[in-house]
This record gives C-alpha cells, structure tokens and sequence, in this order.
C-alpha cells in the first residue's frame, strides 16, 4: 500500500510540474505574440512612410 502512495504522490508532483512549464510557456506565448504585433505596427509605420 505504500508503494502505491508513493507512486501516487510522484504522479502529483509530476503534474504540478507540467502545470508550472506549461504556465511559463504560455507567458513566454503571450509575450511572443505582444513582441510580434508590435513589430508588425512598426513595419506598417515603415512601409507608410516609403510610399
């Protein structure tokens, strides 16, 4: 019955593991996605200003 307690406790640590990268990776999405819009509002003033 122990064996299994620990294995249980291991899946959970695991998982909160996996929940904590997860949450980092979608800040890191969030600010990809705010750089990249921002890129693209200063290629649109570029390509204004050449025309």
């Amino acid at each position: 019955m122990e064996y299994i307690k620990r294995g249980v406790d291991d899946v959970r640590l695991e998982q909160r593991a996996q929940g904590q990268r997860f949450d980092a990776l979608a800040e890191r999405v969030t600010r990809v996605e705010e750089s990249a819009k921002q890129a693209l509002q200063r290629l649109d003033r570029l390509d204004g200003q050449g025309g």
